[in-house]
C-alpha cells in the first residue's frame, strides 16, 4: 500500500519562506504570507517603529527559492528573467516588490527591488549577491519607497523642523516651509514641486531688498531637495511616488515633480497653520496656506492638435500596417 508523496520541492520552496519568516522576525517587522491563490507575490512585509507600532509601510515579497534559480551567476549578480506577466504586474504594483532568491545548499538569500528594476526597463532583474536579506537587508528593502516613518510629533515641533531646514545655496532663505505652502495646490488638498517652483521663488529672494537679483543653484540645493522630498515621506505629509522621484535621477538625470495627495498628517498640518496664521493681521486674501494653481505648457498646442487629428483619422491604417510588419518580421 502506498500513500502519497511530497517532492523535494516543497520543502526547498518553504525553505526560501522560512528565510524571509525569520529576517522579518529579526527587524521586528510583520510577515504576512498570502495564504490562498499566490498570483505572484508570496506575502507583505510593515515596517514597526521602535514602539512596535505599525506605520503602513510595506513592500511585497517573492521568493524563488532552489540552486536552480543561481544558474548564470557571476561574481557580482545573480541573473533573473520574469515571465511577462510576472513582470507586468510586478512593475505595476501599488508599493515595491522585493524578489528574493535563496540558495539552500549554500545558505545564500539575496534581493533586489524588482518593481524598480522593471521599472526602468530591465527585462533582466541583476540581483546583488552583495544584497543579503537578512535583518538589515529588509529594512534597506522597506526603504525603497523612501525614509522609513519617523515617529509623530506635534504641529508646533514640525513646524519648527520645516523652519529650520533652509536652502544653503541662494543666499537668502529658501526653507522646506516655504517649498510645502508654496507648493499647495488643488484647493490646498493637493502638493506640487517642480523645478520650476524653486526658480520661482528664488527670483523673488533674489529680488528683495539688499540683494543684486542674482542667485546660484548648485549641488547643495539638488540635495536640500532631496532632503526635502525625504521628509515628506518621513513625516508623511504628502503621498509622494519617492521611486518615480529616485528615477527621474536615476534614468533620466533630472530632477523630478510631482502633484500628491495630502495625507491626513498634511491636512492637519495645512489646519494647524492656518488657525496659527488666523492671528497674523492681513487684507483677508493672504494667506499661508493658500491654492496655487499649476498649469501645462500649452504652447504649440495648434500645431499638436492638427497632428492629433491626422493620426486619429488614420489609426487604422498605421495599425493595419504595423499589423502586417510585425507578422512579416515573425
Amino acid at each position: 500500500m502506498t500513500t502519497p508523496a511530497v517532492p523535494e520541492t516543497a520543502f526547498t520552496e518553504r525553505a526560501g519562506i522560512i528565510q524571509v519568516d525569520l529576517a522579518a522576525c529579526a527587524a521586528r517587522c510583520v510577515w504576512r504570507e498570502t495564504p490562498t491563490r499566490d498570483i505572484g507575490i508570496d506575502g507583505q512585509i510593515e515596517h514597526l517603529n521602535a514602539e512596535r507600532r505599525a506605520t503602513g509601510r510595506m513592500i511585497a515579497v517573492q521568493v524563488k527559492s532552489g540552486a536552480s534559480y543561481f544558474e548564470g551567476e557571476d561574481d557580482e549578480c545573480v541573473p533573473f528573467t520574469p515571465k511577462p506577466e510576472h513582470a507586468n504586474y510586478w512593475a505595476s504594483f501599488p508599493m515595491p516588490v522585493i524578489l528574493v532568491l535563496h540558495d539552500p545548499t549554500r545558505g545564500m538569500t539575496i534581493w533586489e527591488n524588482a518593481r524598480s528594476a522593471l521599472r526602468d526597463g530591465r527585462n533582466i532583474i541583476r540581483v546583488p549577491k552583495a544584497q543579503r536579506f537578512d535583518a538589515a537587508g529588509l529594512i534597506e528593502a522597506l526603504e525603497s519607497e523612501g525614509p522609513l516613518p519617523e515617529p509623530a510629533m506635534g504641529e508646533a515641533e514640525l513646524v519648527r523642523r520645516m523652519l529650520g531646514s533652509k536652502c544653503p545655496d541662494t543666499g537668502f532663505e529658501i526653507s522646506t516651509f516655504d517649498l510645502f505652502f508654496q507648493g499647495l495646490t488643488d484647493a490646498a488638498g493637493s502638493l506640487y514641486f517642480g523645478m520650476d517652483l524653486f526658480h520661482e521663488l528664488a527670483d523673488v529672494g533674489a529680488a528683495l531688498p539688499g540683494r543684486d537679483g542674482r542667485f546660484s543653484i548648485g549641488a547643495d540645493t539638488f540635495a536640500f531637495i532631496d532632503r526635502y522630498v525625504a521628509f515628506l515621506v518621513a513625516h508623511s505629509l504628502a503621498a509622494v511616488d519617492f521611486d518615480q522621484w529616485l528615477r527621474a535621477s536615476r534614468v533620466h538625470d533630472l530632477v523630478g515633480n510631482f502633484i500628491s495627495p495630502l495625507t491626513p498628517r498634511g491636512r492637519a498640518l495645512v489646519e494647524y497653520v492656518t488657525r496659527l496664521d488666523d492671528m497674523v493681521a492681513g487684507d483677508g486674501y493672504r494667506r499661508v496656506a493658500q491654492e496655487r494653481f499649476v498649469q501645462m505648457d500649452t504652447r504649440g498646442i495648434e500645431q499638436r492638435t492638427e497632428h492629433i487629428v491626422q493620426f486619429k483619422q488614420r489609426f487604422e491604417e498605421l495599425a493595419a500596417r504595423l499589423a502586417h510588419s510585425d507578422r512579416a518580421q515573425g
